[in-house]
C-alpha cells in the first residue's frame, strides 16, 4: 500500500496537464461529454501508473451548479454497492475533465476518481475490501463511452466499465456503445460477469 501515493500523485498531474490543454472546440446550445484524446506523453504517464484508466471532457452550455462522478458495484447483474467511490464539487467552469484510473498494488486495486477544471482539481480514492470472487488472476475487461453525448440536468451518464468473470473462457456479452447511451435496454449486459465496476456522472443545476 505504500505505493498508492505515489500512484495518486501521478494521476493528478495527468488531471492537470490534460487541463492546460485548451485544443477543445467550443460548444454552444448542448451540454456534451466524451472521451478525451490524450496526448502521446499523458497517455504514457497515465498508462504506467494505472492498469485501467478512462478520460472524458464535460463542455457546458447550462448554468450548472455541481458535478458528481461515482462508481457502483454489480455482482451478476446485482447492484450490491450505489457508491463504492463518489465525489462531487461545484462547476466553477464551462468545461473540464473527468477520471478514474484503477491501479492495482500486491492484489489490491485502488479507484482514483477526479473532476478538474480551469478553476482547480477535486479527487479522492478507496481501496474496496476484496472478497473470494474478485482475485488479481481473474479476467478483466474495460470499455467506455465512445461517442460524444448530450445529457440533461441530473440525468445518470455512464461513462465506463470494469469488468471481472472466474472464467476466461466464459463468453460475455459484449458491452458496446449501446450500453452506454441506452442503459435501460442494455440492463442485461453485465449479467454474464462476476463483478463490474461501472462509472457514472451527472450535472445538477
Amino acid at each position: 500500500m505504500k505505493k498508492v501515493p505515489t500512484v495518486f500523485i501521478a494521476v493528478v498531474v495527468i488531471f492537470l496537464s490534460a487541463c492546460g490543454n485548451d485544443n477543445h472546440e467550443s460548444e454552444s446550445n448542448a451540454d456534451t461529454i466524451s472521451p478525451t484524446e490524450l496526448s502521446k506523453r499523458e497517455d504514457a504517464i497515465i498508462s504506467t501508473t494505472a492498469e485501467n484508466s478512462f478520460v472524458f471532457d464535460y463542455k457546458l452550455s447550462t448554468a450548472f451548479k455541481e458535478v458528481e462522478v461515482w462508481i457502483e458495484k454489480y455482482e451478476s447483474g446485482k447492484l450490491v454497492d450505489d457508491e463504492l467511490n463518489k465525489l462531487s464539487t461545484q462547476i466553477d467552469r464551462d468545461d473540464g475533465m473527468i477520471i478514474l484510473a484503477a491501479s492495482e498494488i500486491d492484489g489490491e486495486t485502488t479507484y482514483h476518481l477526479g473532476i478538474s477544471d480551469k478553476g482547480g482539481t477535486s479527487s479522492t480514492f478507496n481501496t474496496p475490501d476484496h472478497d473470494s470472487k474478485h482475485k488479481a488472476d481473474q479476467l478483466v475487461e474495460s470499455s467506455q463511452l465512445t461517442n460524444k453525448k448530450t445529457f440533461k440536468d441530473s440525468e445518470e451518464n455512464i461513462l465506463a466499465t470494469i469488468t471481472y468473470s472466474d472464467d476466461e473462457n466464459k463468453p460475455g456479452t459484449e458491452i458496446t456503445n449501446d450500453f452506454f447511451e441506452k442503459p435501460e435496454s442494455h440492463a442485461d449486459d453485465l449479467n454474464d460477469y462476476d463483478i463490474a465496476y461501472v462509472l457514472k456522472a451527472k450535472f445538477i443545476q
